[in-house]
């Protein structure tokens, strides 16, 4: 099982760079600095044209839908998706780089489940979410970058390891973590702690602590 979930989230690594033959699609995922740019998926066709990018939101052979779950007195917000073929699948926890559960998030999160997983995308937002004031931004920088506020997430990200292990669909057997940036951090870190974790595909994890 620890060598299929590997090998599997290997695969689905090369395939956000690589969808097909003479395609390049290139998945970015700002950062948590307050000047990140905003940035989106593209596929570029090899004379270097912009080709249309058919999202995993609209497969019909997928089933998704928002979810919540309690660590403590917090309601922490996910995204659940799954084959609609009926099941187990290998889970897989999802930790974003921005701030919410954007398009672009859950979009990947779809990917894996096209890819034959159960993915569940943690909202660590749900405890802070990014405030549209410019000025009010660098406080929430400061806080969401801060090992007290690290410590919260990583205990979200245990019970939503829970939460996805609770669903009848999901292959019993451990679990493997796909994380951008920030959330690239929190999935190496989660899987110190975890017997839980088999494998993690970490893309640009951030190393700074404070």
């Amino acid at each position: 099982m620890t060598m299929r979930i590997a090998g599997s989230l290997v695969l689905f690594a090369a395939f956000c760079y690589s969808q097909v033959a003479g395609q390049h699609k290139t998945i970015f995922r700002c950062n948590q600095c307050p000047e990140g740019p905003e940035v989106r998926a593209v596929v570029f066709v090899a004379g270097g044209e912009q080709a249309d990018v058919k999202k995993a939101l609209d497969d019909p052979a997928i089933v998704h839908k928002a979810v919540t779950f309690k660590n403590g007195d917090a309601e922490i917000k996910g995204y659940l998706v799954r084959p609609r073929k009926e099941g187990p699948y290998p889970g897989v926890i999802i930790v974003h780089g921005n701030p919410g559960a954007t398009d672009d998030v859950r979009d990947t999160a779809c990917q894996l489940a096209q890819a034959g997983f159960v993915g569940l995308l943690v909202d660590w937002g749900s405890r802070a979410p990014m405030p549209e004031s410019k000025a009010e931004r660098a406080k929430w920088v400061n806080r969401i970058t801060g090992y007290t506020f690290q410590k919260l997430v990583l205990d979200d990200i245990r019970v939503a390891v829970e939460y996805l292990k609770s669903q009848p669909f999901v292959q019993p057997g451990g679990i493997g973590m796909v994380g951008f940036c920030g959330g690239g951090k929190q999935a190496l870190m989660f899987s110190t702690r975890s017997k839980d974790v088999n494998a993690v595909v970490a893309f640009y994890a951030s190393a700074n602590f404070r």
